[in-house]
């Protein structure tokens, strides 16, 4: 979990806090104080274990969500993995690539 510091670059630091996106108590310890989220946890496909993707990607963004409502944060910017273009061809993935 990352979260963004929102004080001018020049005044800026970064907190590093670890934890999981799927332990709703991490991603709150990791939001508190912040103003801008950026969530940009996933897990792919290609790992073939159903229960770590629906865990990762549904349980994990609802935490990221509700964590971001319940800190008051003012955004969260969500951003999607290579997924989006199905079980790849060949790799890397790249902005030409077509979707399977």
């Amino acid at each position: 979990v990352a979260v963004l510091d929102p004080t001018p670059p020049e005044a800026r630091s970064v907190e590093r806090v670890i934890g999981d996106v799927r332990d709703i108590d991490d991603v709150r310890t990791a939001f508190a104080g912040a103003d801008i989220v950026l969530h940009n946890v996933a897990q792919v496909p290609l790992a073939k274990d159903r229960e770590l993707f629906w865990s990762v990607n549904a349980i994990g963004t609802a935490n990221v969500l509700l964590a971001a409502r319940d800190a008051k944060v003012a955004k969260v910017v969500h951003t999607s993995s290579s997924a989006i273009f199905g079980i790849p061809e060949h790799n890397p993935v790249v902005e030409t690539t077509q979707p399977q």
